[in-house]
């Protein structure tokens, strides 16, 4: 089901030429993230999707060492890649706890999905 919404997003903001989401057989997504760079990767320009959010991107610094030796990746540094979080309509940064937290309130989730979806979409 997550692929399916996933998938969504992508269509409904343009990007099915240029995202291709895949089901991770790992139960974190950063072991999944790094598995998947050091398996399926090379000769790229890397960027992890890492927000500003509570220092998130912080988490990340220890990457750039993990590839600094590796001639194959090129990992640009979390620290200036890093976006600004989602923020809900009083300003605050979006969660996934949060978004999970509101799927028994139909219209409280609806706040934590893209502008662009249509009630299609929903």
């Amino acid at each position: 089901m997550s692929k399916d919404i996933l998938d969504i997003y992508v269509k409904c903001y343009g990007l099915s030429n240029k995202i291709n989401v895949i089901i991770s057989p790992e139960p974190s997504p950063i072991a999944a993230m790094f598995k998947y760079v050091d398996e399926k990767l090379n000769d790229v320009n890397i960027i992890f999707g890492v927000s500003k959010k509570a220092g998130d991107e912080k988490r990340f610094k220890s990457a750039m060492k993990y590839y600094a030796d590796n001639e194959h990746i090129n990992l640009l540094d979390p620290l200036t890649t890093a976006v600004d979080p989602y923020l809900d309509e009083k300003g605050n940064p979006v969660s996934a706890t949060d978004a999970r937290n509101s799927l028994d309130d139909p219209e409280k989730l609806k706040t934590f999905l893209p502008k662009k979806l249509t009630k299609d979409d929903i």
